[in-house]
C-alpha cells in the first residue's frame, strides 16, 4: 500500500468518524452538565454523559448512512425503499459497530482501573489515557467492521449472485 494510498485512507476514517467523535463529546459534555445541574448528582451526570455521548456519536453514522441508501434506493416504492433502507442501516450499523462497541463496554472500565492502580497520575490524566487506550481498540474494530459492511453491502447490491463475496480486510 503506498503511502498516498494510506493517507487517502486515513483521511476517509478520519472523515466519517471525526465528526460523529465530536458531537458525541459535545452531547456527553451537555447531557453530563444538565444532569448535574439539575440534580446535583454525578452518578446522575456520569449516566447522563454516557447516554449523551451515545446519541450524538451515532447520529452522524446512522444519518449519513441513512441519506446514503436512501439515494441507492430511488425509484423503489416508497414503503419498500424506506424498509431497505431501514434494513441496510441497521445491518450495516451492528456489523461496523456491534463488536467494537462490545469490547469497549467491557475493556474501558478495565482499562480506568488498571492504569489508575499502576501509575501516580491525576485521574484526569488517567481517565484520558483509558479513553485514548479504548478508542484505538474501539476504532481498530470499527474500521475492520466498516470495511467488512462495505463488502457485505456491495454483494447486497450485486445482481442475483450466488457467488461468495472475498472478505480482506
Amino acid at each position: 500500500m503506498s503511502a498516498r494510498s494510506v493517507g487517502h485512507s486515513v483521511m476517509y476514517y478520519v472523515r466519517r468518524y471525526g465528526p460523529a467523535e465530536a458531537f458525541g463529546t459535545v452531547t456527553a459534555l451537555a447531557a453530563g452538565w444538565l444532569a448535574m445541574h439539575a440534580t446535583g448528582s454525578i452518578a446522575a451526570s456520569a449516566i447522563a454523559a454516557t447516554i449523551g455521548e451515545s446519541i450524538g456519536y451515532y447520529a452522524i453514522p446512522l444519518t449519513q448512512d441513512t441519506k446514503r441508501w436512501w439515494r441507492k434506493h430511488e425509484g423503489m416504492a416508497r414503503k419498500r425503499r424506506i424498509y431497505t433502507t431501514i434494513k441496510h442501516v441497521a445491518r450495516g450499523s451492528v456489523i461496523e459497530f456491534g463488536p467494537a462497541e462490545i469490547v469497549d463496554s467491557l475493556t474501558r472500565p478495565t482499562l480506568i482501573v488498571t492504569i489508575a492502580a499502576v501509575t501516580t497520575m491525576s485521574h484526569l490524566i488517567t481517565l484520558f489515557v483509558a479513553k485514548i487506550s479504548a478508542d484505538i481498540m474501539f476504532y481498530t474494530l470499527a474500521v475492520i467492521g466498516h470495511r467488512l459492511a462495505r463488502r457485505v453491502e456491495a454483494k447486497a447490491l450485486r445482481p442475483e449472485s450466488t457467488e461468495p463475496v472475498q472478505a480482506s480486510i
